[in-house]
Formats: C-alpha cells, structure tokens, sequence
C-alpha cells in the first residue's frame, strides 16, 4: 500500500528529483566535446525528464535505466511523441546489478539517484561501463557550507548521513581515478519548479484522501518534512552536479 502510494506521488511530478534543463545542459557544456555517435548511459531515469533534454541536445544513442517499470512506460510514451524513440532505449534494471558490456558507452548520466547505492559506490560500480576517456556526470546531495545549521544536521542523520561537502565528493572522484572537469550547484529553482511545487500540491490533495490511514499520512508527513527542511536550509545544503573524466 505505501510503495503504491509512493509511486503515485512520484508518477504525478515532472521530475523525481531536483534538478531542470538549464542544470542539465550547464553540465554537458562542461564535457570535452560531443561525438556525433556519442552512447549515454542515463542511470536512475524516473519518467525521463532529463533524458529528453540530453536526447535534443545531443546525438547518438541513450539507454536510459530504472527499475520502475511505468516510470520507464512514461518515457518510452514521451520518445515515441518526440520522434526520438529510434534513439532511446529504455531498460528495466537494479542500478546496482546492471547486466551490460564494460566500456561500452562515452557517458555516463546520473541525475539524484547516485544515493540509492552511495556516491562512491556508484562511481566505482559505474565507471566500468565507460569507453577509456569516458564521462560521468552526476548530481549528489552536499552541504554548502562548513557549519550548516543542528537542525538540518539532525535531518540528515536520519535521512542521508552519508552526506558530505563538495571537496568531500571531489576528493571520492579523485580517488576513484577520475578528473573533474567541472561542478555546480543546482539552482533553488531546480528544487521547486518541477520537483517540490508540483509535490506539495499532490501531498495536500493525498493527504486529504488518506486522512484516515495512519501508515499513508506518515508518508505524506515525511516527505512534507523534507519540503519543509529545504526551505528552510537552503543555503545550507543542495544538489550539486560533477562532471568527471575517466582514463
């Protein structure tokens, strides 16, 4: 019941996670350059709000992965009306079990999801999948600050405490072998305009249905918390995209 309720919140909203095109294609100006038959490996799809940015802004092929199946729907819907479906493929597939050939693909594509495996561990399960010189670009949750405030550290604890700051992820990509060509940090609107805006708008309307179910209305409160923590913090903590190279 709560999964299903889960994906009903998520299945509504343009994105499944902070971010927005100008975001998306800051982060591909940050690459070396775009072969014309460039592979894209977009892990972590959701309903493929980014995967159509890169698909008009790049060519070549994307294979774009989730492990929910009508997220995937959602996308391949969304290609076929474009007239993009030649170009993408979508894969039903546990981001940390993924069945593909290494060093297969130039880029590797990573909006908010890296933290269903971890930030390092991601990188170091995905990075094989890359040609030699690949990319991975992938926005990870940071503090913005070295004293960040008790509350959102107490939020944190419980909800991300692997969180740490930009030089931290930084020092996780060096680390692991790669060079890092550029990192930002996401606009606040890139939080609100697909993500958190549309989100509260669903929570109330749920929130009215399920008044009466004591597990549904703890979901709904959590993730209002969440809305709640950001606006709040934002300076303190957000969504930050790196753009590595790999030998």
């Amino acid at each position: 019941m709560l999964d299903e309720l889960f994906y009903r919140i998520f299945e509504s909203l343009p994105r499944q996670g902070p971010g927005d095109p100008g975001s998306t294609r800051r982060a591909l100006s940050l690459l070396p350059g775009l072969a014309d038959d460039l592979a894209i490996l977009d892990l972590g799809c959701g309903s493929g709000a980014q995967t159509l940015d890169l698909a008009w802004v790049t060519r070549g092929t994307i294979l774009a992965v989730d492990n929910h199946q009508p997220f995937l729907d959602m996308l391949a819907a969304r290609m076929a009306v474009e007239g993009l479906a030649g170009r993408v493929k979508v894969m039903n597939a546990d981001l940390g079990q993924l069945n593909l050939p290494s060093r297969s693909f130039d880029l590797v594509w990573c909006e908010g999801a890296a933290f269903v495996l971890g930030f390092a561990e991601s990188i170091s399960s995905w990075k094989g999948f890359l040609k030699p010189g690949g990319c991975m670009a992938m926005s990870e949750l940071a503090w913005l600050t070295d004293t960040p405030p008790q509350e959102a550290r107490d939020y944190m604890d419980q909800v991300y405490p692997a969180i740490t700051g930009m030089e931290g992820n930084l020092e996780i990509i060096r680390s692991l072998g790669g060079e890092d060509l550029g990192h930002f940090v996401l606009p606040e609107a890139a939080w609100w305009d697909a993500y958190y805006t549309p989100m509260e708008m669903r929570l109330s309307a749920f929130a009215e249905k399920y008044r009466d179910d004591g597990k549904a209305m703890e979901l709904i409160r959590h993730l209002q918390q969440e809305i709640e923590m950001y606006r709040k913090y934002p300076d303190a903590y957000g969504y930050v995209f790196y753009v590595a190279q790999f030998a």
